[in-house]
C-alpha cells in the first residue's frame, strides 16, 4: 500500500493535488475497508433490542462505516502530507529550484539575436533567478563580458532552471540548436522568422521538444500554425534598448543636404538595392540630397552590386559603408540621418526603425511581416509591399560566406513522416514567400518624406511615444510572468499580460500550476 502511494504521488506530481489525493483516499479506504470485519447480527440485536435485525444491522452499519471513515481520511492526510514533503509535491508550497530560469543562446550585443539574452535579462531583473547556457563556440569570455550570468554545467542536474528558455535559432542545415536545450520542466522557444513559412522541420521540433513558442510579433502566430505547431504560441514584444536613442535632440529642421539612410546586414532581405535605385531614379546625382548605405558585413555579391550601381549612375551624393559601428558610431550614424528608409522583403520583428522612431525620425518602411505593426502605428510613411518575392536563404545561415542561395525547402511530406524525423534535412528552394514594393512606390515616399518634412517631423515626434512600449521598464511585468506569473488560467487563448498568463492547453496549464505550489 505504501508503495502504491508514494508512486501515484511521483508520478502525478504535476497532477493537481487535490484531485490525486481524492482518488488515492477512494483507493485506500476501500482496501482498508475489505481487510476490516463487519458487525454480527447477534451483536446487532445486543446493542440495539428494539430494532428488527434488518433496520438495526443497517443503522449500526452505518455509524460503524462512518466512523471509520473518519479515522482512516484522518490518518491518509498524514501519510499524502508525509509523502508530498518527500518528494516536493505539496500543493502549500512551490516545488525548490536553484533558478528561476537557464537562457538558452549566444551572446553578441552588437548582433540581433545575440543581444537576446541580454534583453531578457534586463527584463527580468531582481525577480528572476537565471544562469546560462552557450548555444555557440564562442569564447567564454567574451559572452560573460556582455551578459553577466553564471553559466550552467548541464551535468549539474541541480542547477537546471525550472524553465529553460531558447532565444537562438531553433536550427538549420547545420545547428540543430534546440538539442542544446537542459531538461527544464516547462520549454520555450523564443522564435521569429521572416517569411510566410518556418524551416522544414521547426514544426515537428516545437511540437515534440517544446511546451510553448512566443514569438515577438502577432504576424507569425498563424504563419507557424499553418506550418504544423500545435503546441501554445504566445505574442511577446522583444524589448529593445532605446534609451540612448531616446535622448537624441531632433533639430526642427533637416541637415543640408537632406539625409536618406538605413543600418542593416548586406543580404537580399534588406533591399539596399531597392532604396539605392529609387533615390537614384527620384534625386540622380543632386547636392541638395544624400544616401548613406551601411551594413556591419554581409554578401559579397549584395556589395558588389551596391558598388557597381553607385560607379554606373556616377552618384558623388551615396556613401556605402561596410564595417562595424561602435555603440557611440551607431548613434551618431543615426543622428546624422533625416529619413530612416527601410524597403525590408520580410522582417521577424524589426528592430532598426523603432531605433529611429525613438530618435524621433521620420521612416519610411514596406507593409510587410512583422514591420505591419509599425507600419499600423499611423507614425511611418508606408510604402505599399504586396508583389511575393520566393524566401531566399543565404550565407549568414551558412558555414561560411560563399552565399549558397536557396538552402531552405519546405519538402513535399506527409505530416507524419516530417513528425518521424526532426533533423530532417534542408535542401535548396524557397521557403515561403517575402514581399517587394515598386520601384514607383518607393520613389514616391521618398519625394513625399523630403517635400513634407515638417509633416512627417511631427509624426515622428508621436512615434516617439508610442515606441517606448518596448522598452524593458514597460514590458518587465509581462517578461516575469511568463516565468513567474501571479496567476495562470486556463482558457480560450494563449497570452500573457501584466497580472496573469492564461493559456488553452491543459498540460501547459498543470505545468505552470505545479511550478506554482498549486
Amino acid at each position: 500500500m505504501w508503495n502504491m502511494i508514494s508512486s501515484a504521488l511521483f508520478l502525478q506530481g504535476g497532477m493537481h493535488m487535490n484531485m490525486l489525493s481524492l482518488s488515492l483516499r477512494s483507493v485506500f479506504i476501500l482496501s482498508i475497508a475489505i481487510m476490516v470485519p463487519l458487525p454480527s447480527v447477534a451483536s446487532v440485536q445486543q446493542a440495539e433490542p428494539g430494532h428488527s435485525n434488518q433496520q438495526g444491522y443497517l443503522q449500526l452499519l452505518t455509524k460503524s462505516w462512518q466512523s471509520f471513515e473518519t479515522a482512516i481520511t484522518e490518518s491518509f492526510n498524514d501519510v499524502v502530507e508525509f509523502v508530498q514533503d518527500v518528494f516536493h509535491l505539496s500543493h502549500h508550497t512551490a516545488p525548490q529550484y536553484n533558478f528561476d530560469v537557464t537562457l538558452v543562446g549566444f551572446v553578441n550585443f552588437a548582433d540581433g539575436i545575440g543581444r537576446h539574452p541580454i534583453l531578457f535579462k534586463q527584463c527580468f531583473g531582481d525577480q528572476v533567478k537565471m544562469n546560462f547556457l552557450s548555444t555557440r563556440n564562442f569564447p567564454p569570455e567574451l559572452e560573460d563580458a556582455q551578459l553577466g550570468l553564471p553559466r550552467l554545467n548541464p551535468a549539474n542536474k541541480a542547477d537546471i532552471g525550472a524553465i529553460a528558455i531558447l532565444t537562438d535559432i531553433i536550427a538549420d542545415q547545420e545547428l540543430n540548436l534546440y538539442s542544446k536545450m537542459p531538461d527544464s520542466l516547462i520549454k520555450i522557444a523564443y522564435t521569429m522568422f521572416e517569411a510566410t513559412e518556418i524551416p522544414c522541420n521547426w514544426a515537428a521540433i516545437l511540437n515534440q521538444k517544446f511546451d510553448m513558442a512566443v514569438v515577438p510579433d502577432p504576424f507569425f502566430v498563424d504563419v507557424y500554425k499553418k506550418c504544423g505547431v500545435t503546441i501554445p504560441i504566445f505574442v511577446l514584444p522583444l524589448p529593445l534598448m532605446l534609451h540612448d536613442f531616446l535622448k537624441i535632440q531632433r533639430p526642427a529642421t533637416s541637415h543640408k543636404p537632406f539625409v536618406f539612410g538605413l543600418s542593416g546586414g548586406f543580404w537580399p532581405r534588406k533591399n539596399h538595392i531597392r532604396v539605392l535605385e529609387a533615390f537614384a531614379a527620384e534625386f540622380g546625382n543632386s547636392p541638395d540630397v544624400k544616401l548613406r548605405l551601411h551594413g556591419r558585413f554581409g554578401e559579397g555579391e549584395i556589395i558588389g552590386a551596391l558598388a557597381d550601381t553607385i560607379k554606373k549612375y556616377n552618384l558623388t551624393n551615396v556613401e556605402l559603408i561596410v564595417k562595424p559601428y561602435t555603440w557611440d558610431e551607431y548613434l551618431a550614424f543615426y543622428q546624422s540621418l533625416d529619413c530612416y528608409t527601410f524597403l525590408s522583403l520580410g522582417e521577424g520583428f524589426s528592430i532598426s526603425p523603432r531605433e529611429a522612431l525613438a530618435c524621433g525620425m521620420p521612416c519610411i518602411l514596406t507593409n510587410n511581416t512583422a514591420q505591419i505593426t509599425i507600419c499600423n502605428s499611423g507614425f511611418v510613411r508606408v510604402v505599399p509591399s504586396n508583389i511575393p518575392i520566393p524566401g531566399l536563404y543565404d550565407c549568414h545561415y551558412g558555414s561560411d560566406h560563399g552565399c549558397e542561395i536557396n538552402r531552405f525547402m519546405r519538402i513535399a511530406v506527409d505530416q507524419d513522416n516530417m513528425a518521424d524525423d526532426i533533423n530532417l534535412p534542408f535542401r535548396s528552394g524557397r521557403l515561403g514567400y517575402q514581399f517587394d514594393c515598386t520601384l514607383q512606390d518607393a520613389r514616391a515616399a521618398m519625394r513625399d518624406v523630403y517635400q513634407n518634412y515638417t509633416y512627417y517631423l511631427n509624426q515622428a515626434a508621436q512615434g516617439r511615444a508610442w515606441v517606448k512600449q518596448y522598452l524593458c521598464e514597460h514590458l518587465s511585468k509581462k517578461y516575469v510572468n511568463l516565468v513567474k506569473p501571479k496567476t495562470v488560467v486556463f482558457g480560450v487563448e494563449n497570452t500573457i499580460r501584466n497580472n496573469f498568463l492564461m493559456t488553452n492547453s491543459k498540460a501547459l496549464y498543470e505545468k505552470y500550476q505545479y511550478l506554482l505550489g498549486k
